[in-house]
C-alpha cells in the first residue's frame, strides 16, 4: 500500500501499538522540508517514548534535490536545516 507520509503512518501506528519499535526507514531530507519531518517525528516520539527509530540522509547525489523539484540550494545547507 503506497503511503504519502511515512511519518504520519508511524504516528498513527504508535497509537495502535504499545511495545513494538517504529520507524520510517531513511528520510531523504532534500525530498521534503526537514523541519516538518522532524516535527512529525517529534509528535510520534511524544506518543511513543523510546519506540521511534529515525534515520535521515541528504541523498546520494547532487541531483537528488532536482529530482524532487527542490532548488539546488546547497544540499549541505538543506541537510543542516
Amino acid at each position: 500500500m503506497p503511503v504519502s507520509s511515512p511519518t504520519s503512518l508511524v504516528t498513527v501506528a504508535s497509537a495502535w501499538t504499545r511495545r513494538i519499535k517504529l520507524g520510517t526507514t531513511v528520510s531523504v531530507l532534500p525530498a521534503d522540508e526537514p523541519i516538518r519531518v522532524f516535527q512529525q517525528l517529534a509528535t510520534a516520539a511524544a506518543m511513543a517514548p523510546g519506540r521511534i527509530d529515525v534515520a535521515a540522509g541528504r541523498g546520494s547525489s547532487a541531483s537528488t534535490g532536482a529530482v524532487w523539484r527542490k532548488q539546488a540550494l546547497s544540499r549541505q545547507e538543506r541537510y543542516l536545516q
